[in-house]
């Protein structure tokens, strides 16, 4: 009688061992790829820093340009009063050179969006990955619970197989 009903238990206790194992697995796998998710945030939020640097610097340079563009204009104009075509192209320069300091504005702000968004996928990912942390953690108490059920129950079949070798 009482093997019969140790044999069942035997059962599920090695369906439990198989889902304790797979459950592990599962929970690894979904660290690492958070773990790689996390990692390929910070390369694309250091990227974005790179370029959001880069652009300042072209910036400031289309600012100097921009600056020295209008002082050259100046000195055409108090040179070149009577020659109104002259005037006409410089000038054209000069709304050209504004109109890519403000593209580059445009594209900076761009660019803070893309790194904000990427900070906030970072945020994301670090929560995420706090998740699955305490989840394996729970696992692993889990595990331990059925780790000292076993024991428990090996103990009882010890003493049930004594009682019965004690009888005969």
């Amino acid at each position: 009688g009482a093997v019969g009903g140790s044999v069942p238990l035997v059962g599920d206790l090695m369906k439990l061992q198989l889902r304790d194992l797979l459950v592990k697995r599962n929970m690894e796998e979904l660290h690492i790829t958070a773990q790689q998710r996390a990692e390929a945030a910070e390369g694309k939020l250091a990227e974005e820093r790179a370029q959001k640097l880069a652009l300042q610097k072209e910036v400031l340079q289309l600012k100097l340009i921009s600056a020295e563009s209008e002082a050259a204009n100046q000195s055409l104009r108090e040179q070149l009063a009577g020659v109104s075509k002259s005037l006409a192209r410089e000038q054209a320069e000069h709304q050209a050179t504004s109109a890519a300091v403000t593209d580059l504005r445009t594209s900076l702000v761009s660019r803070e969006q893309q790194l904000a968004e990427a900070r906030q996928l970072l945020d994301s990912m670090s929560a995420e990955l706090g998740i699955l942390s305490s989840r394996y953690h729970r696992l692993q108490q889990e595990r331990g619970a059925l780790r000292f059920a076993r024991r428990q129950q090996q103990q009882q079949q010890q003493q049930q197989q004594q009682q019965q070798q004690q009888q005969q």
